[in-house]
């Protein structure tokens, strides 16, 4: 039973962080004359463990990177940067 509670406190604290990305792309979006609609939010997780990863995509964050790297790893870099800007 904590560990649901923690669950549930740790995912309104993630949909909370979430809104407030996605209140600071709105305003700057608005601020350069674009709709919110035509930015793409991309997270990005090193560190964070996969089930939180997947509670993002249930709050409705479906550009997901995960960066996997034993060691540093330029080419995967340019390769995510490439893939968020659609190339």
């Amino acid at each position: 039973m904590a560990g649901e509670i923690a669950e549930m406190l740790m995912q309104e604290q993630l949909a909370d962080n979430i809104a407030q990305v996605r209140a600071t792309i709105a305003e700057a979006a608005q601020r350069v004359g674009r709709r919110a609609e035509e930015i793409t939010l991309v997270a990005v997780s090193k560190t964070f463990p996969v089930e939180f990863v997947k509670m993002a995509y249930n709050l409705g964050v479906t550009h997901l990177v995960r960066i996997v790297c034993r060691k540093p790893c330029p080419r995967s870099l340019n390769f995510i940067l490439m893939m968020c800007a659609g190339i």
